[in-house]
C-alpha cells in the first residue's frame, strides 16, 4: 500500500489549480487527519441531519488497512450532501461514495465523537487498478 499513496498527491486538484490554491500536500492531509484509512465502500446513505436541517450521506466503509488513528471495521463518517427520497442536496465538490467502491479517505473527529470527511475536496481518493500492469493507484475523487 506505501507504493499506492507515493503518488497520490502527484497532480493537483484542476479545481484548486485554477483557483492559484497549491494541494495540500499528503503529509499534510495525514497530519491534518485523526483516521487515514484504505477501504471498501459498504453502503453511502442519505439521511436527514438532527433537526432536519440538511441532508447528509452516511457511508460504511469496511477497512482493509488503517494507516492513522485507533478505529475498527467497519468504520462509519457522514459527510453535507446526498438525497432522501425525493429530496436531494448537493455540496459543491463533495465526492459520491459507491457501494463496492475502493477509497483512501481522510477523516476527522467531530466533538460528539462522530467521523468526517477532513476535506472536501481532499478527503476521499479512489483507488484504480491499471489494467495493463495490474498495479493500484489513487486518484482523488472527481
Amino acid at each position: 500500500m506505501a507504493l499506492l499513496l507515493v503518488g497520490l498527491l502527484a497532480g493537483g486538484s484542476p479545481a484548486w489549480a485554477a483557483q492559484g490554491l497549491a494541494a495540500p500536500s499528503l503529509e499534510q492531509l495525514t497530519r491534518s487527519a485523526d483516521v487515514v484509512a484504505i477501504g471498501e465502500v459498504a453502503s453511502a446513505t442519505g439521511q436527514w441531519a438532527p433537526g432536519r436541517a440538511t441532508i447528509q450521506t452516511r457511508v460504511v466503509l469496511i477497512v482493509v488497512e488503517l494507516l492513522k488513528g485507533a478505529e475498527s471495521s467497519p468504520l462509519t463518517f457522514t459527510h453535507l450532501g446526498g438525497r432522501v427520497g425525493d429530496e436531494a442536496s448537493a455540496i459543491g465538490g463533495a465526492p459520491q461514495f459507491q457501494p463496492g467502491e475502493r477509497v483512501v479517505v481522510f477523516l476527522n473527529r467531530r466533538q460528539d465523537g462522530s467521523l468526517r470527511l477532513r476535506d472536501l475536496s481532499y478527503g476521499k481518493f479512489e483507488i484504480v487498478r491499471d489494467a495493463a500492469t495490474g498495479r493500484d493507484h489513487a486518484i482523488l475523487a472527481a
